[in-house]
């Protein structure tokens, strides 16, 4: 698991696309740095099986979330959606930006999942209250009542919001999504 170094150096390559201090705004990238890690993935790293750290490279990125997959019972709308999202979580590489739409296609995926699984319409969390009265999700997320918890998630991007955590919370919010897809869908 990736894990954030601490550093004073600035992580900007000169482009000005990194965000001006004080400031959520990122510039369009230039077309000459498409291709071009995000200069934010300079301060993560990965450990290898000797103890050793070492800078995140892009296969540790993909490795990331290529390893999360929801069930192959799962409706093919459901699967669609999620994979729409790990594409969008492997493209951050070059643009941090785009985690929280790698979130929030998880939980499109998972309302589609839930949808087809209940055979009713409605918004997220109607429908994971539904999923729980029926035992088929549990009703708590730790301490927390899980329809509060991921449909509060959710409702954050779904809504509006410029900020976000970074790719290990956007991994951790996947998971969630697909343990519950896949409970859903054994």
């Amino acid at each position: 698991m990736p894990t954030e170094a601490t550093s004073n150096s600035k992580h900007g390559n000169g482009s000005g696309y990194m965000p001006a201090a004080g400031t959520l705004m990122t510039a369009l990238k230039p077309v000459s740095e498409i291709m071009t890690p995000d200069p934010r993935y300079h301060a993560l790293v990965t450990v290898n099986e000797t103890g050793e750290w070492l800078r995140m490279q892009l296969a540790d990125h993909y490795a990331m979330v290529a390893e999360i997959e929801i069930s192959a019972a799962a409706p093919d709308e459901a699967r669609t959606i999620f994979d729409r999202g790990r594409h969008a979580f492997i493209y951050a590489w070059f643009d941090y930006e785009l985690t929280p739409l790698a979130e929030q296609q998880a939980f499109a995926a998972l309302e589609v999942a839930l949808r087809h699984r209940l055979n009713r319409k409605g918004t997220l969390r109607p429908l994971l209250e539904k999923a729980v009265e029926q035992g088929l999700i549990p009703p708590m997320l730790g301490e927390m009542e899980l329809p509060f918890v991921v449909a509060s998630m959710r409702n954050l991007w779904a809504h509006g919001s410029a900020s976000f955590a970074g790719p290990g919370p956007t991994i951790t919010v996947m998971r969630l999504c697909a343990d519950l897809i896949q409970q859903l869908y054994p």
